[in-house]
């Protein structure tokens, strides 16, 4: 039933203009371009995640150099046009990225003489990957941002998690973050799941404030299909958290997070002080490199085949190892563009009464947030309220991880899928 609603939605909201499916795609049209992020996917992993939905690999010390040949081959089939453009961010996800670091760090050496003007790196790790000669590698590599998947401060939900360290080492791994003099260092948590979640969370949000970092981002338990949590639910009928749940664990969170002077800088993560926001998902254009990565560019989206051997392979033969892309129209890019400045929390008024002035949406739209007082002004811009917030995260819940359910499964089954409508 969600799915011809969706379909209608969208039609009623493009006009018509796109078709939103995935086709085969094995040559990305690169147009012309200002400014563009990157994106690096390192797919491994010393252990899987119960709960994580993104593509992965066991990390096998044999496959790492093959893997960064691969990887360096296809950032010299990009050089040519990402050398023209200005790279704001460069983001480095996985996967865990330190647990290739010597590659990596060989890697991005590489990367930074062949693109000297860049924004700040961000990284993703994990706290059984932090000692001292790693941090001060990384800072020294040139990495500014870091983001630390802490998850729990509690031994019982890491088990859950399927993480493999104890509660124990956090703060230590914490502190060496903070004594090093990163521009930012972001902690992930997860809430509702396990048991007595409530009473966890808070104590979570508290230790995790009292930690000292810049930011804090929080977000709920995901459920994918072919996760080993969607197993677990499958045989075990383990339960996802009901809507009242979730909402008195979101208003914990902004309230506790607003309550003691933190900004929100997305729907999920909050601020304390004037660092460089930590967010891997609001970049307007970027280019992915690595199995399974996304290329966001103007009016397109591609997807890199998830098949690590596949991506090997296609660039062996000096062959794009794209998998998949889809065209967007000016409309259709304008309500994605839309959407993240929603997810951000706080809206250029005036940018989006320009964008939208012809669409007909708009204007009850706008109409609706002021009734439901989901946003509230915040100088020239408007800023969602805690209402707001909410119930953008259900619609990123309900529409958008649908959507990426769908292409991933897809990906994950085969290296070249056929067409994909959403």
């Amino acid at each position: 039933m969600i799915a011809p609603v969706l379909r209608l939605l969208r039609r009623r909201l493009t006009g018509g203009a796109d078709d939103f499916t995935f086709r085969p795609a094995s040559v990305p049209e690169l147009p012309e371009l200002e400014a563009c992020d990157l994106y690096i996917h390192i797919p491994f992993c010393r252990n899987r995640c119960r709960y994580c939905p993104y593509n992965t690999v066991p990390y096998r010390p044999e496959q790492t150099a093959a893997f960064f040949q691969a990887l360096r081959r296809e950032l010299r089939l990009y050089l040519p046009w990402l050398q023209r453009r200005r790279i704001g961010s460069i983001y480095i996800g996985g996967g865990t990225p330190t647990v290739v670091w010597p590659e990596l760090e060989a890697f991005l050496a590489g990367l930074f003489e062949r693109l000297p003007r860049h924004g700040p790196v961000a990284l993703e790790t994990n706290p059984d990957e932090i000692d001292d000669a790693l941090v001060s590698r990384l800072r020294s590599s040139g990495v500014s941002l870091v983001s630390l998947g802490v998850q729990s401060f509690d031994d019982g939900q890491l088990r859950f998690l399927g993480r493999s360290y104890p509660a124990e080492i956090l703060p230590d791994k914490i502190a060496r973050l903070q004594a090093s003099g990163f521009a930012g260092v972001n902690l992930d948590l997860m809430f509702a799941f396990g048991a007595a979640p409530e009473r966890i969370f808070a104590e979570d949000l508290a230790k995790a404030m009292a930690s000292g970092v810049a930011q804090i981002t929080a977000y709920p338990l995901f459920e994918f299909p072919y996760s080993q949590v969607g197993e677990i639910r499958r045989q075990r009928h383990l339960k996802m958290p009901k809507l009242r749940l979730r909402r008195r664990l979101y208003e914990l969170l902004f309230n506790t997070m607003t309550g003691a002077g933190w900004q929100p800088r997305s729907v999920w993560g909050f601020s304390r002080t004037a660092a460089p926001a930590y967010s891997s998902v609001t970049r307007d254009f970027f280019l992915g490199l690595g199995p399974g990565a996304a290329s966001r560019l103007p009016n397109r989206f591609y997807f890199n085949t998830f098949d690590n051997r596949a991506y090997q392979q296609r660039l062996a033969e000096r062959r794009f190892p794209t998998a998949l892309g889809m065209t967007l129209s000016e409309r259709l890019s304008n309500w994605y563009w839309l959407y993240w400045r929603f997810y951000e929390t706080r809206l250029p008024v005036a940018e989006i009464e320009r964008r939208f002035a012809a669409e007909w949406a708009w204007p009850p739209l706008r109409k609706s947030l002021d009734v439901l007082h989901w946003w509230e002004p915040d100088g020239e811009m408007r800023r969602l309220t805690l209402e707001g917030a909410f119930w953008i995260h259900l619609l990123q819940n309900g529409y958008i991880l649908n959507d990426i359910d769908q292409v991933w499964s897809s990906c994950r089954r085969e290296a070249f899928p056929a067409a994909i409508r959403l």
